[in-house]
């Protein structure tokens, strides 16, 4: 099979999992048309396009979903100016469910839970500011640029559902991990949330073990460095457990944004962290 060298999906493979967030229609068959926009980066080169229609239809309610798109890009220069060069990206990925739902008001350890509401001056509704629902699942499909032959991808990730209402987490900050751990067959959402009047520094998550289990979060303790012009990579380390003792180091790379264009105010920080399990690495 072909190398994924040509073809870097890092920002549109955000992009689609961001817009999952918000899809939220729970019937056994339907299908939904939304907008979404897309960043390529192909040979060293980023190519943009407006938003473009984009085909979600779910064949089985929480599990299996497909997502088919397809349009032309322009290609543009680091610096933002367009050439005048297109592209013709086409992409189908399949979503498939890997272990159960972790509800955020149910399955949070409680005394953590208790604490978070503890330090923080309590104005708003806490049921709301954490209507979350997360599952863990796979991405599986293909990508192809113009007339250039499919690429294949499989990639783990996840799929997260908020039902309340956006007033009622205004302010909201959060820092989160996914991860994956092929060597032991894990996934794990670390998460620490807080939002003003409501709660401070929340815990929230879990870890999936090789069977598919879920184990809920217990204790968290996540540290990052800030991003310095002496170093342009931040280190990260958490110790969780979940059942037992965890911990996970590595580094941070140079972070890249997305602006909501979704009817709230506020924008979303990625980066990609580099960990080292044994002696061999992972990216998560």
């Amino acid at each position: 099979m072909e190398k994924m060298n040509s073809v870097n999906l890092r920002v549109p493979l955000s992009a689609i999992i961001l817009h999952q967030f918000w899809f939220r229609h729970d019937r056994f068959i339907c299908s939904n048309t939304f907008q979404c926009t897309i960043r390529v980066h192909l040979l060293n080169k980023m190519v943009h396009s407006k938003d473009c229609d984009t085909n979600l239809q779910c064949m089985s309610s929480k599990q299996i979903r497909s997502l088919r798109h397809q349009c032309c890009r322009r290609e543009i220069s680091e610096n933002g100016q367009e050439s005048g060069d297109s592209l013709f990206v086409k992409f189908v990925f399949l979503w498939k469910a890997s272990s159960d739902v972790y509800d955020y008001t149910l399955d949070t350890n409680p005394e953590g839970f208790a604490d978070a509401l503890a330090k923080s001056k309590w104005k708003g509704s806490t049921y709301g500011s954490i209507e979350f629902y997360a599952q863990s699942g796979t991405v599986t499909g293909t990508v192809s640029v113009n007339d250039g032959s499919d690429h294949e991808l499989y990639l783990y990730g996840e799929k997260i559902r908020y039902l309340g209402k956006k007033t009622s987490i205004s302010g909201c900050r959060f820092t989160t991990v996914l991860g994956n751990i092929p060597l032991k067959g894990l996934n794990f959402h670390l998460s620490d949330v807080s939002v003003p009047y409501i709660f401070n520094n929340i815990q929230l998550g879990y870890i999936v073990d090789a069977d598919g289990a879920m184990k809920y979060l217990k204790e968290l303790d996540l540290s990052m460095e800030p991003i310095t012009a002496e170093n342009e990579q931040r280190s990260f380390k958490a110790n969780f457990s979940a059942g037992e003792q965890f911990e996970a180091t590595g580094n941070m790379s140079e972070p890249f944004h997305l602006n909501s264009s979704q009817g709230w105010v506020g924008s979303v920080e990625l980066s990609f962290i580099e960990i080292e399990v044994g002696n061999k690495k992972d990216v998560v």
